[in-house]
């Protein structure tokens, strides 16, 4: 298994694939045999998750970014985007509509109306839950 994650890490391969991998080592006491850092293969597999999956995605014709994030995640997320990208410091525009907001941990004063999000197709994702979905510490 560590050997399949190093080639499979080396190779570009899903991330979310490589993630579950390595947690199955971990889990059976084997974290120390991984051949890359845990941390980056929950980053590489939070990231992907973000971006492509298909039911926060649905609808979606753009990622905005809400918040401070760090200047790796924003090159990630401009480079393998499939849509636009926006970064915004404070609350995205009335009009925004169709799009996935991805809310930093350290963003301030962003509490939506839900029902205004879902009558113009907003989704909100939480930097800070899809950290804990993949065991990971926001930066």
């Amino acid at each position: 298994m560590s050997v399949a994650i190093r080639l499979r890490h080396v190779l570009g391969r899903d991330p979310l694939d490589n993630h579950t991998l390595a947690m199955r080592l971990k889990g059976m006491g084997y974290e120390h045999l991984l051949p890359v850092p845990m941390a980056v293969l929950a980053s590489n597999a939070t990231l992907r998750f973000l971006l492509k999956d298909p039911a926060l995605n649905r609808g979606v014709q753009r990622l905005v970014c809400v918040g401070p994030f760090d200047a790796d995640v924003c090159t990630y997320l401009e480079r393998n985007a499939e849509r636009p990208v926006e970064f915004s410091d404070g609350a995205p525009e009335k009009s925004l509509k169709d799009a996935l907001l991805f809310v930093s941990a350290k963003a301030r004063g962003f509490d939506p109306d839900i029902a205004d999000l879902r009558a113009r197709n907003l989704q909100v994702v939480h930097e800070k839950d899809l950290c804990d979905r993949f065991d990971l510490i926001p930066a």
